[in-house]
């Protein structure tokens, strides 16, 4: 906010709207959670509930935060939605090309899901590398 107050004192004009829905004023929290067009795309994936407990946060850190808390399924697919959004945003704006929300969300989910197995399996290949200790058996020569 400061950075455009600064600018329109040096008489730069800046469009602060919303680029995905033409609101004034873009900031992200409106960007990540208040815009209706991310709003449809939290809809699509079921994590509308968690997109509201978000929205009671007063600062980012208090939303990573509430997002570290989450369970790790979960956490993967709110961070690949914020990340794909954003990734979608500038795409956007530089570009003028976007994809539906429904395909957007698909995106989303397959993107996730990719990461959820990859952890999956990198969880799962350190516990196989673990060897237990047993103790030998008395019958057992030095």
């Amino acid at each position: 906010m400061a950075v455009r107050a600064v600018l329109k004192r040096r008489g730069m004009k800046i469009d602060s709207r919303c680029c995905m829905c033409g609101r004034q004023e873009e900031d992200g929290a409106h960007l990540m959670l208040k815009c209706k067009e991310v709003k449809e795309l939290w809809r699509e994936l079921h994590l509308e509930g968690i997109r509201l407990e978000l929205i009671k946060e007063c600062s980012p850190i208090q939303m990573m935060t509430k997002i570290m808390d989450l369970p790790e399924e979960k956490q993967i697919s709110v961070v690949t939605l914020l990340w794909l959004w954003w990734n979608e945003r500038n795409r956007w704006r530089e570009e003028k090309q976007r994809r539906s929300g429904r395909i957007l969300a698909y995106a989303v989910a397959a993107r996730a899901d990719s990461l959820k197995k990859s952890a999956e399996l990198s969880h799962g290949a350190a516990v196989c590398h673990v060897k237990k200790w047993i103790k030998p058996t008395e019958n057992t020569e030095n």
